[in-house]
């Protein structure tokens, strides 16, 4: 019975042919190809690094102020290396403080043959980069650097684009509030 009238069988098919089919297109809209969102994390890397003026520190540590996005926990800290992490997810900064703003060290390092992205950011004040490696199906290696700065963190195809606008945050925020070369 359907509002005191029964439904009769091709209806009812109906209906759940339309149904299923509304599913498969949502679906299909949320998901994304590799190379859209391997666009998208360039995209999000190069519009921070390029607006890194209006990126603010909100954190002050034991040596540095930083910018941290509220959702990451600071689990341990020293004048090299800092650990945060969003749960089970571990982000990693390794600080050089020989390295000035525009250095090229960890870019140079960096380069890998398996990277699905490698792209440099470059002004008159400083040299970034992000670097996307494949681990498996759905994991890659996220990493991302500003001069001496260098972060990573293993990261799933639903937040690398996300990932990817924060470490750089991060990155440019800790270059740009401290004096960290020597």
């Amino acid at each position: 019975m359907f509002g005191g009238i029964e439904m009769s069988f091709s209806i009812r098919i109906a209906l759940m042919v339309s149904s299923i089919s509304l599913l498969l297109m949502i679906t299909a809209c949320n998901m994304k190809s590799e190379a859209t969102i391997l666009k998208e994390v360039e995209e999000v890397s190069e519009a921070m690094f390029e607006e890194k003026e209006s990126i603010k520190a909100n954190h002050q540590l034991d040596s540095l102020t930083l910018y941290i996005p509220e959702h990451l926990t600071i689990d341990e800290e020293d004048d090299s290396n800092i650990i945060l992490s969003n749960q089970d997810q571990i982000y990693i900064i390794f600080i050089n403080h020989l390295e000035k703003p525009t250095s090229k060290l960890n870019y140079k390092a960096a380069q890998n043959s398996q990277a699905l992205l490698m792209k440099s950011f470059q002004d008159n004040d400083s040299f970034g980069y992000i670097q996307v490696i494949p681990e498996d199906d759905n994991t890659y290696e996220l990493q991302i650097g500003v001069g001496g700065i260098k972060i990573t963190t293993l990261t799933n195809k639903r937040k690398v684009v996300t990932d990817a606008e924060d470490l750089m945050k991060i990155a440019i925020s800790t270059m740009n509030n401290n004096d960290l070369y020597e």
